[in-house]
């Protein structure tokens, strides 16, 4: 027998009661903008590795280290990000902090793509 009140712990139920509010959206457009750039940077790499293997010469462990770094990268850095998120919260003093690490890391990362670092 099915009972008219939600389960405190049917999270889905309880998600599919919430109304579809501007913060709703803007969370379903962030996570679909993250999902695009994951699965573009996995399309790259895949179409990348055949010709690299063959101009580089490279093993199959590097190939296989160069098609896990980006992902693994980007789950290893979630953790952080999301305690730094958290421990900035909302406000207007978060934003620019959080948008000069931003500015910080594709500095970084710019910086790093500039230098050849051989890896084998």
């Amino acid at each position: 027998m099915k009972s008219s009140t939600l389960n405190a712990f049917d999270i889905p139920a309880r998600i599919e009661q919430l109304p579809l509010s501007r913060e709703i959206w803007r969370i379903l457009l962030l996570a679909g903008l993250a999902w695009l750039l994951e699965s573009y940077d996995i399309g790259v790499i895949g179409t990348v590795l055949p010709s690299l293997k063959s101009q580089l010469q490279l093993s199959p462990f590097v190939l296989g280290v160069l098609a896990v770094a980006s992902t693994l990268g980007i789950v290893v850095a979630i953790f952080p990000a999301g305690w730094l998120a958290e421990s900035l919260h909302a406000g207007y003093r978060s934003r620019a902090v959080m948008l000069r690490l931003i500015a910080l890391c594709v500095r970084l990362r710019l910086q790093l793509s500039a230098v050849r670092v051989p890896i084998w």
